[in-house]
């Protein structure tokens, strides 16, 4: 059985740079599963490898086509994850990982068929809303007053609803934390 590990938590909880370290562990054999987005592409990123960038017209297409496992509109952008990108790795010898927020983590809960993959859900906790606040601030990815205040209410929302996870990880500690992630990764590969 596949087991697919849903790395999940707040705006700015450190999910990206977890996720990075993971796949750099070649002792964990993990293939990551690409996310799709309808928000612009950022500095850094690469189209394919980061996400898939599609406008939103052409997420809503893919949308009406029913080419996604689950997707949500989260922050004004859309967010999903297309079938292919699971099918595509169905009798690949590696486990898969990839971040959804909590509306994708159900739906995917939902959708995948126990008897073939098996979910895992570790939430990632920032220590506390000051340090979630800290962070943005110093990542200066979202400037706009409105975005920055609806992403720390919907932080606020994914927190109360952590305990639907497996597994909560609080990174008050970069190194420790993707440690801890590691070492559940490991636990669930070997039960």
């Amino acid at each position: 059985m596949q087991r697919i590990f849903i790395i999940a938590g707040p705006t700015n909880a450190g999910k990206d740079t977890i996720m990075k370290q993971l796949l750099l562990d070649k002792s964990l054999n993990l293939s990551k599963i690409i996310t799709s987005t309808s928000r612009p592409i950022r500095n850094g990123e690469t189209d394919g490898i980061d996400y898939y960038f599609y406008t939103k017209a052409k997420f809503e297409d893919m949308i009406a086509k029913n080419d996604f496992f689950e997707w949500a509109l989260v922050h004004n952008e859309y967010k999903g994850i297309q079938k292919k990108s699971i099918y595509e790795n169905r009798f690949n010898e590696r486990d898969l990982i990839l971040q959804v927020d909590i509306q994708g983590f159900l739906k995917l809960k939902q959708s995948l068929n126990p008897q073939r993959h098996k979910l895992v859900g570790i939430f990632i906790m920032p220590p506390s809303m000051e340090e979630l606040k800290r962070r943005m601030k110093i990542r200066n990815t979202e400037t706009d007053p409105t975005d920055i205040e609806t992403r720390l209410k919907n932080a606020e929302i994914e927190i109360k609803n952590k305990d639907i996870f497996d597994y909560i990880v609080i990174n008050d500690d970069l190194t420790k934390c993707i440690d801890e992630v590691k070492n559940i990764i490991r636990k669930e590969q070997n039960n």
